[in-house]
């Protein structure tokens, strides 16, 4: 029995694909613990405690003090300060356990990877990072006129832990290609590990309201590209009264969302709590006529495949989306649904009001597609396939 030990910032009862992966390496007969923070990503501190105090969970939680995510400044803070515990804190929390290696689950931050370095370091156990997003590159529309100071700096730390660890796994081919040619001599350890979707049995279903219903799911964040959404809607409510955009989820940009939609009037956009993960899967199947893909125009996000893309695949429903790179491609390969550029607004109104035309013969053609897709390409048994592949240790 491997003996594991996760690192992820965020973890359960967050909604993050780790909490599934953790769960089949459970099952693949793994010892797992994880280390995560004390304050949540979509949920607020006091609500995580209290929900992991009373949860049966079985995974063996190693929970470091962090500051709760905020502003900029807070994020900074609560980014910091989970490094800054764990190499307090973990020559203690790990005494005299041992590990055959340690897997950092690198989403924002992706300086979590320090930690998993240091554990390396004090437990001599190999490393394996699975790169979610990527850093610093992804920062480059956040930082702005500060990026090119910041950048080198995290460029430099990223690049050297990357070079030192065991083996890397991209959720891309884009983040695959590109470290490639950034880091020519780590070639050997660079393998693709694509995300999945909680594979929640489900029965799918043909939605055709005779209200277009749209579904946005996820984090409502500034990397989301809600702008062109909350412009979209404006457009669409003056000349198609029978189309809705529906949100579920949370994030940094939901409270100005929520304020747009109240100062100009905007009466096509119904914003929802978020609800966990085969929740939401069984509304966007039975609810939904589409689900919406947006994401800036960004080199960083343009060779991420959000993880959302899977679990709509995975459901079969009709993605209509305004995206680059990675993402663009799979849509168009899979065919389907209708996807045109990132920040293209007259695009995406034209291919939702093309969409509300579709007859039902198109909706299934777009389900089989996408279902195809996704069992060739993202399934939960063709990961773990890859995993035990790739895992010689």
């Amino acid at each position: 029995m491997k003996n594991i030990l996760i690192i992820s910032q965020y973890f359960w009862p967050d909604n993050f694909l780790i909490n599934d992966f953790s769960q089949i390496l459970k099952k693949d007969e793994c010892n797992v613990s994880i280390v995560t923070g004390s304050s949540g990503y979509y949920i607020n501190t006091k609500e995580l405690k209290f929900k992991r105090k009373l949860s049966n969970h079985d995974y063996k939680i190693i929970q470091l003090p962090t500051f709760s995510r905020g502003s900029f400044v807070g994020l900074f803070f609560n980014y910091i300060s989970f490094i800054i515990s764990g190499i307090l804190f973990l020559p203690f929390k790990l005494y005299s356990k041992k590990f055959d290696f340690v897997l950092v689950y690198a989403t924002s931050p992706v300086t979590q990877m320090i930690l998993g370095y240091y554990v390396k370091i004090i437990k001599g156990c190999k490393l394996v990072i699975w790169v979610q997003d990527l850093w610093p590159e992804l920062l480059k529309n956040y930082l702005k006129q500060n990026y090119s100071y910041i950048a080198p700096f995290l460029k430099k730390i990223i690049n050297t832990i990357l070079s030192k660890s065991d083996l890397i796994f991209c959720q891309s081919d884009g983040y695959l290609k590109h470290y490639n040619e950034e880091l020519p001599n780590i070639k050997n350890k660079l393998k693709i590990l694509p995300n999945f979707s909680n594979e929640h049995q489900i029965k799918r279903k043909i939605v055709k309201n005779q209200n277009l219903k749209l579904l946005f799911t996820g984090n409502i964040g500034k990397s989301q590209n809600i702008d062109l959404l909350i412009n979209v809607a404006e457009e669409l409510q003056r000349e198609h009264k029978d189309i809705f955009i529906y949100f579920y989820g949370n994030g940094s940009e939901k409270d100005r969302l929520l304020k747009s939609v109240e100062l100009k009037k905007i009466n096509n956009i119904i914003v929802k709590d978020p609800v966990n993960s085969k929740e939401i899967i069984e509304i966007i199947n039975h609810e939904a006529d589409a689900v919406l893909l947006t994401l800036e125009d960004n080199y960083g996000l343009n060779l991420t495949i959000p993880s959302r893309l899977q679990t709509f695949l995975y459901i079969g429903k009709p993605v209509i989306a305004s995206i680059n790179g990675e993402a663009q491609k799979i849509i168009n390969a899979a065919k389907c649904g209708i996807c045109v550029d990132a920040n293209d607004k007259a695009g995406l109104i034209r291919a939702i009001v093309d969409f509300k035309a579709k007859k039902e013969e198109d909706l299934i053609d777009y389900q089989k597609n996408a279902i195809n897709f996704y069992e060739n390409n993202f399934s939960k048994k063709q990961v773990l396939s890859i995993w035990k592949r790739e895992l010689k240790f």
